[in-house]
């Protein structure tokens, strides 16, 4: 007798169906380990800007950002002030955001 080794269109259906079910069951676990992933980063950016606040007033003898733009200082207002402390533009963004400035 010549037996074809291989597999039939029946085993490749089944293990095709055996992996889109696991992935149905793994794709909710993987949604919220990126949401707390985002909220990490969330948390390491305001960490940054915290740090940018702390050097800018080292070196501005005492005065915190805000003191030189008025009591509500806009976002672009602060970036342009801690630039020089914190390089990175994207930590006045939320990592969740839709939006971006």
């Amino acid at each position: 007798m010549n037996k074809k080794k291989g597999f039939t269109l029946i085993e490749l259906l089944v293990v095709i169906a055996i992996i889109a079910v696991l992935m149905a069951v793994l794709m909710p676990a993987l949604n919220v380990v990126r949401e707390q992933a985002r909220g990490i980063a969330c948390m390491s950016n305001q960490k940054t800007i915290g740090l940018a606040y702390v050097m800018y007033a080292e070196d501005n003898d005492g005065q915190w950002a805000t003191d030189h733009v008025g009591p509500w200082p806009d976002c672009y207002t602060w970036r342009a002030l801690l630039n020089d402390y914190a390089n990175a533009t994207d930590i006045f963004t939320c990592p969740s955001a839709t939006y971006s400035y």
